[in-house]
């Protein structure tokens, strides 16, 4: 079956140059974005995101996410989404459009 990274790649919308990869100046990984571009609908899915714990807070995930849907847009993506809440994607310019909903069930109990 492989790898999630080798399953990953072998789907029809990877494309190795939205792989945005952030090398810090020792060589090491500092951050990462990944950015799925759906060229038929003309959309982008931003995920996974990270930032190594050692170059936090310093803007490197902001810059592969924004180097990536500068990529897509020169492709055509008009729109793009993240399932996340958290507040870095607003300081990007993503706004909250929908909330999930969690279905719960205490189990044990008879319906």
């Amino acid at each position: 079956m492989g790898s999630p990274s080798a399953r990953a790649q072998a789907t029809p919308n990877y494309r190795r140059d939205l792989n945005i990869v952030v090398v810090a100046p020792d060589g090491t990984f500092a951050a990462h974005a990944g950015i799925w571009y759906l060229p038929g609908l003309r959309v982008v899915h931003v995920e996974p995101v990270a930032t190594d714990p050692g170059h936090r807070r310093r803007g490197l995930g902001t810059v592969a996410v924004i180097e990536g849907l500068r990529r897509v847009r020169e492709d055509g993506a008009t729109m793009a989404w993240v399932g996340s809440d958290q507040l870095i994607y607003m300081s990007m310019g993503f706004r909250v459009t929908a909330a999930p909903t969690l279905w719960w069930r205490e189990l044990g109990k008879a319906t």
